[in-house]
């Protein structure tokens, strides 16, 4: 799709789904005029690509196994999710909205985002732990650069109790250069994730993870807030 004179808007409120007619032989769409989300855009196979700006204020961007890609702008969420498991081959701007790792049809799973992370002040990032592992954002590329802020929120999955002492790496850039700058304003343990644990954050410049501190089951826990990692020596 792509503009050709006036106003060209995509202003999407439905469903938009990307698949390949054979999953072998993943095929590429292109969107080329302003798009708007606030309903649902599910990449399933292949490549998604936007040539002008994606702006989400509501709703949700799931990957399952497919690529996303912003050519030209950033991805911004100033709402909704935006999670699953496959590539963002593009910088990431989260003010308002939660990236969420593993939502699709594996309830654990990785995120790629190829290119810069930015979290605002009102952006959270989601992750939850499980018995089969647990959720990661993986940045992708050489010089990346995270900025941090805003919401820090872990769960588990079913009734999973992880064991004190435990450490999962949650956030990590995965190329050469680059640095994680900032800190999560707040860490949360999502209160529909039975049972209640304790964890603290440790930040480095190339990752971010938590180790947990205490279980219980019963009444909700307050969580730790974070700290910093041992000085290197």
């Amino acid at each position: 799709m792509y503009y050709w004179s006036g106003t060209n808007l995509f202003n999407n409120l439905g469903t938009l789904q990307k698949t390949s007619p054979d999953p072998n032989d993943p095929t590429t769409a292109t969107i080329g005029v302003q798009f708007n989300n606030s309903g649902s855009v599910e990449v399933l196979n292949g490549t998604l690509q936007f040539t002008s700006t994606f702006t989400q204020t509501d709703g949700i961007t799931l990957l399952d196994g497919g690529t996303l890609v912003s050519t030209n702008q950033p991805l911004n969420l100033n709402g909704g999710i935006l999670g699953g498991v496959g590539l963002v081959n593009a910088r990431v701007n989260n003010q308002a909205g939660t990236v969420r790792p593993g939502v699709a049809s594996r309830a654990i799973g990785t995120l790629q985002i190829n290119g810069n992370y930015t979290q605002g002040a009102n952006g959270v990032l989601h992750v939850e732990l499980s018995a089969n592992g647990h959720d990661q954002l993986l940045i992708e590329g050489d010089n990346r650069t995270v900025s941090l802020n805003g919401v820090l929120r872990v769960g588990v999955l079913n009734h999973f109790v992880p064991r004190p002492g435990t450490r999962y790496e949650i956030l990590r850039l995965t190329g050469s250069g680059g640095s994680i700058q900032g800190r999560f304003s707040r860490v949360e343990v999502d209160r529909q994730s039975p049972p209640r644990f304790k964890f603290t954050v440790e930040y480095s410049s190339r990752s971010v993870a938590i180790v947990v501190r205490g279980v219980e089951i019963g009444p909700p826990l307050q969580f730790v807030e974070p700290v910093e990692p041992p000085r290197r020596r």
